[in-house]
């Protein structure tokens, strides 16, 4: 990515937070491992990689997102508007439903990741 990035041009990456805080986002990011094959790599490496890319101010934001599901909410759009998730249906509310019923659905923080690309004279 750095190399499309314009020098002196900022490059953004947006990444869920594993730091859960309940058991309702465990399972949300447990699925996004499971089904949808995300990796979540530890923001340090991420940091890491940006500065090999020769970034600089590289930083990463947590960012809370203070979006709620409730369950009905959660019922009526979050699994079953994505065609994606309609195939993995069964394993969600089995897994996941049983714990947004209980205390809700809090969507994780996410991690901003930033850097520079310097101006080369």
């Amino acid at each position: 990515m750095a190399k499309l990035v314009r020098q002196n041009g900022t490059l953004a990456m947006i990444e869920l937070s594993t730091e859960t805080r309940n058991i309702a986002e465990q399972n949300l990011i447990k699925l996004h491992r499971d089904i949808g094959g995300d990796c979540f790599p530890a923001p340090r490496e991420i940091l890491r990689h940006m500065r090999n890319a020769g970034l600089k101010k590289v930083q990463v934001e947590t960012v809370d997102t203070n979006i709620w599901y409730s369950s009905a909410v959660f019922l009526k759009g979050a699994v079953s508007q994505d065609e994606f998730w309609e195939e993995f249906r069964e394993r969600i509310m089995k897994e996941l439903w049983p714990s947004v019923k209980r205390y809700g659905m809090k969507y994780p923080p996410i991690n901003i990741f930033s850097g520079r690309k310097p101006r080369v004279f």
